[in-house]
C-alpha cells in the first residue's frame, strides 16, 4: 500500500513494509487537529510511528493519549504515582529486570482480555547508552504473505489466549505459582479471538496470535494446535515484516496494537526506565 501525502507532518519510512519516523511534530502542546488527523493516518498507514525529542510530563503523555480514545488501566503492572493511566516499565536496577521475559517475546499487548487495547505509546524517560530496542513486526504484512490456502484455512478459526500461557513449565509444577496463575484467571478469564481479524479502521485483514499469550487454538487436536502455531509463529519471524527501532532519551513509539507484535531486546546494562499509556480498543472481529 502506498501512503497518501503528508501536509502538515513529515514521514520516513524505516523499512519496505512498515514503520516511519514522524517530524515537525511537538508532543508536550496540543495538536491541531490538522496534525492529529495527519498523525492517526499515518498510525493506519505504517502501524507503528516514532517521534524523537520529545520532553514531555506525564500529564502531556496523557492528554496525547487520550486524543485517541479511552486509557486502559493495566490490571497487573502498578501504575505511575501521580498519573494511573501510565505504567512505569524498567528503571529500578541497572540491565533487564525480573519480569522481562514477559517483554523479550514476540507479543501483542493483552490479547488475553476481552477487548485488547488499540494500540499503546511508549516513552523513553531514561535510555541505555547501547542496547534494549524494540522490534516490531506487521501481523496485516504477515496475513498477506500466507498462501491463498493457509488464509482460507486459518479465516475462521478461534485462538484462546491465557495470562497461564506466560509460565514455564517449572512454574506450573509450583503450588504458589499455581495459585498465582488461579488468581490471575479469575482476575483476567482467557479470551477467545479470531486468528485473522479485520482492523476497524482499514478494513484489512491480519493474523491475531503470538507466543506469549495465545493458548492453542480451538476445536482441533493439541498436537494439531501446536502445529499451526508453529507455523504462524515462524511465518510472522521473517524479517521482511519486521522493523527495529533504537531508542534516544525523549523518543515515543506509538503502535497499533490491533495489527502488530513487539519485542524488547534485553541486550542491556544500564537502566531502561519507560513510561506507557494503552489507548482501550473494541473486541476484535
Amino acid at each position: 500500500m502506498k501512503p497518501r501525502s503528508y501536509q502538515h507532518i513529515e514521514v520516513r519510512p524505516m523499512t519496505g513494509t512498515f514503520g516511519t519516523e514522524i517530524f515537525g511534530v511537538d508532543l508536550s502542546a496540543p495538536l491541531s487537529d490538522a496534525v492529529f488527523n495527519e498523525v492517526k493516518r499515518a498510525l493506519l498507514d505504517y502501524h507503528v510511528i516514532f517521534f524523537r525529542d520529545q520532553d514531555i510530563t506525564p500529564r502531556q503523555h496523557v492528554d496525547f493519549g487520550r486524543r485517541f480514545g479511552e486509557l486502559h488501566i493495566h490490571p497487573f503492572i502498578p501504575a505511575h504515582q501521580d498519573q494511573p493511566e501510565i505504567i512505569v516499565l524498567g528503571g529500578k536496577t541497572p540491565g533487564p529486570g525480573p519480569y522481562a521475559r514477559n517483554s523479550n517475546v514476540w507479543h501483542t499487548d493483552l490479547t488475553y482480555s476481552q477487548e485488547p487495547p488499540m494500540g499503546s505509546i511508549l516513552h523513553g524517560v531514561e535510555i541505555p547508552e547501547s542496547g534494549g530496542d524494540t522490534m516490531f513486526a506487521d501481523l496485516t504484512a504477515a496475513y498477506d504473505g500466507l498462501s491463498d490456502r493457509l488464509q482460507s484455512l486459518f479465516s475462521d478459526m478461534i485462538a484462546v489466549h491465557s495470562m497461564s500461557a506466560t509460565k514455564t513449565r517449572q512454574e506450573l509444577t509450583s503450588a504458589q505459582q499455581i495459585k498465582e496463575v488461579q488468581w490471575s484467571l479469575e482476575k483476567v478469564p482467557p479470551a477467545e479471538h479470531p486468528v485473522v481479524r479485520t482492523h476497524p479502521d482499514t478494513g484489512r485483514k491480519c493474523l491475531f496470535v503470538s507466543r506469549h499469550f495465545t493458548s492453542y487454538l480451538k476445536d482441533v487436536t493439541e498436537r494439531e494446535s501446536d502445529a499451526l502455531l508453529s507455523l504462524l509463529h515462524g511465518h510472522i519471524d521473517q524479517p521482511e515484516y519486521q522493523c527495529r527501532f533504537r531508542w534516544q532519551k525523549n523518543s515515543v513509539a506509538f503502535w497499533d496494537n490491533r495489527c502488530t507484535q513487539h519485542y524488547a531486546v534485553a541486550d542491556y546494562h544500564e537502566i531502561r526506565r519507560m513510561h506507557r499509556v494503552t489507548i482501550c480498543g473494541p473486541r476484535p472481529s
